[in-house]
């Protein structure tokens, strides 16, 4: 007689000690790796922060970029706009290269027709933002190409001509009362 002896292996995995079923893992460290490309991934992230001002940003982030019933969606992503891999995969990579928020501010694409990425996010003030819109005529290299246009005897008014903006906006700008401060706006 015959006996067929099957020795079973435990999962590669660390700390698990259940049988290996396929490529030596457990069948649960087997799915994960399958369905998310890594068996240390779980579906649900656990953060802590899902209260907090930075999770409800991400979230309308994505909200507005991919659910075609968002108010918001013809603006992001009918254009196209998309939320980068990274941090469309996880909020903690979305926290981690964006920092706090500091309060009062928001989150703001530095090129407005560019992605949600780490490179093209700031935190920023609203006023600030409100200058970063499709609509908006100016930007902060005009203003430094207003204010060198004045350096060289131009009116205002043919300023403002030149840029299709009102005189009282060139006069704001050559007061840096519009279009200052680059640097104090806080970058991740």
């Amino acid at each position: 007689m015959i006996i067929m002896v099957s020795i079973m292996k435990q999962c590669i995995i660390d700390k698990c000690e259940k049988l290996a079923t396929k490529k030596n893992m457990c069948n649960k460290h087997y799915l994960r790796n399958y369905r998310h490309g890594s068996p240390h991934r779980t579906l649900n992230e656990r953060h802590g922060m899902r209260n907090t001002s930075e999770y409800h940003i991400w979230c309308a982030m994505l909200t507005r970029c991919y659910n075609i019933n968002s108010k918001a969606y013809k603006n992001y992503g009918s254009r196209g706009i998309l939320v980068c891999l990274r941090w469309k995969k996880s909020f903690i990579n979305f926290s981690n290269d964006m920092g706090n928020k500091p309060t009062g501010y928001w989150l703001e694409r530095i090129d407005n027709n560019g992605n949600y990425e780490k490179n093209n996010c700031l935190w920023t003030t609203p006023k600030k933002n409100s200058w970063n819109r499709r609509s908006t005529k100016m930007s902060f290299a005009k203003a430094e190409e207003v204010r060198e246009l004045y350096k060289t005897g131009l009116s205002q008014y043919k300023i403002a001509d030149m840029f299709r903006v009102s005189q009282s906006t060139i006069w704001q700008i050559l007061k840096n009362n519009y279009w200052v401060d680059l640097d104090k706006t806080i970058r991740a």
